[in-house]
């Protein structure tokens, strides 16, 4: 399969002068996978490289070559999820291209389930609700991933949460076709895909299918290609998990061979998945409380500048007296000088101060006192509250950004930030509406970059409800 004399990448190899290999991870029939290090930035943190193989057969070389470029688009735009890598780099060196994205430490599915006999019915709830999760974001950005199984899907070391890896099958929703082209083999793995998509017609149902033989397989510690299956394909596994409960109608229902009687979505799974007594059971597996590698936004790696955390988690000791800048802060917004306001709020909590190896550290008590501060001088229609509202009522981060003024309705940024490098600091491209903002519009607080907006807004949620 692989070209005549072809020699790929070895460890110590330096990528677009700035990426070094250090060894290999894995290798696929498409793909090389390479742990590296990024020279360029403080620490040279770990990221993955993975590169194309030149193979002999031009037919699988097209269709790796549309693979490969479709992974990448994909990372681009939905890196921006907490449990999605980033996309830091696509580049063709010496007529070879690579795909360089956020390294995620920790264990895989696959890893984990054979080091277990079988998953508790609680946990089973439990792993099915992290990944259709991560799959409802994924479907609501319009793409389908069409290659959910266990070595995908990997559980974080720091926080035990489950992340989706491997977006090279994915595909965009108004791409279906009816039939495979003459040059496509059929995508995804034996045991986890649906007649549909083996058949070239993978959908949202499809996902849903291939997650639920992912838990169907930790509940019964079977591989799914191991059970028997009726004329109509239907997996029948009653026998191995007798319990008439309900998660057994919800797993029923995920793998009918039907797409019709399926769930017709990630987000439709959920709601019936949050009626189960035990859904928010915690991952089987006690993992270690260490602080994740700080995720590098694309925006900041280009200015090479500055460092932004994967978690805003950090606490820090509740000041003794109200800061200055604090002072400043309900002064300027009893005027209602929302510009001023909305600058010391940036640089009071996620201003250069608060940086520290590579993460930012706001308190709760400080946000919670920004946010009283904003309401009250806005009649509640400005603040971190009400944004949180919109982005958990909207149903992709998308229409969040177009709900709260920061993005039309053809996806263009009405707000953007770029880096000064004379003034050593992020400031406006496209301001903000200081006249008359829309609910939520202020304050904006993650300048380096919107592929924070997520994970930020998730922190404040828990910040504002949780306890100080």
């Amino acid at each position: 399969m692989v070209a005549t004399g072809w020699q790929g990448p070895v460890a110590g190899q330096l990528l677009d002068r700035r990426y070094q290999l250090t060894h290999r991870l894995g290798e696929g029939g498409f793909a090389i996978t390479y742990l590296a290090v990024d020279t360029r930035l403080p620490g040279h943190p770990q990221c993955v490289v993975k590169h194309l193989r030149k193979l002999a057969d031009p037919v699988l070389y097209r269709q790796a070559l549309r693979l490969f470029r479709t992974e990448a688009e994909v990372l681009q735009l939905l890196g921006r999820h907490d449990r999605i890598p980033q996309l830091y780099a696509f580049l063709e060196e010496r007529g070879e291209l690579y795909l360089v994205q956020e390294y995620l430490e920790g264990q895989t599915l696959a890893d984990e389930l054979a080091t277990v006999d079988r998953f508790s019915a609680a946990n089973t709830v439990a792993l099915l609700g992290e990944v259709a999760t991560v799959l409802q974001a994924v479907h609501a950005e319009g793409w389908v991933h069409q290659d959910i199984k266990p070595a995908n899907l990997l559980r974080r070391q720091y926080d035990g949460a489950i992340a989706l890896l491997d977006f090279g099958n994915a595909k965009f929703l108004p791409a279906v076709v009816e039939t495979l082209p003459d040059d496509m083999i059929p995508l995804g793995t034996p045991g986890y895909i649906p007649p549909e998509q083996a058949a070239g017609c993978g959908t949202p149902q499809s996902d849903v299918y291939a997650a639920a033989a992912v838990s169907l397989q930790a509940l019964t510690g079977i591989h799914p290609t191991a059970f028997p299956r009726d004329d109509q394909g239907r997996v029948l596994w009653d026998e191995t998990w007798p319990q008439d409960t309900e998660l057994r109608r919800i797993l029923l229902r995920a793998l009918d061979p039907s797409p019709r009687r399926r769930y017709p979505d990630a987000k439709t799974l959920l709601a019936d998945l949050a009626n189960l007594p035990y859904h928010r059971a915690a991952p089987p597996p006690s993992v270690p409380a260490t602080p994740p590698q700080p995720r590098w936004p694309l925006a900041m790696i280009l200015a090479g500048v500055g460092m932004l955390s994967a978690a805003i988690a950090g606490l820090w000791p509740r000041p003794t007296a109200i800061p200055s800048w604090q002072t400043a802060l309900a002064q300027a917004l009893a005027r209602q000088q929302w510009a001023e306001a909305d600058r010391l709020t940036y640089e009071g909590l996620a201003g250069p101060g608060l940086f520290e190896n590579g993460q930012i550290h706001p308190t709760c008590t400080d946000v919670r006192e920004v946010d009283r501060l904003w309401q009250e001088a806005s009649a509640g229609r400005l603040g971190f509250t009400p944004q949180t509202r919109v982005w958990q009522q909207a149903p992709s981060s998308t229409a969040a950004a177009i709900a709260l003024g920061w993005q039309d309705g053809q996806g263009r940024a009405l707000v953007a930030t770029r880096y000064d490098r004379p003034q050593g600091r992020w400031v406006y491209a496209l301001p903000p509406q200081f006249q008359n903002p829309p609910t939520g519009h202020l304050p904006y607080t993650f300048r380096e970059s919107e592929a924070l907006r997520p994970r930020w807004h998730h922190w404040l949620t828990a910040c504002l409800q949780g306890p100080s």
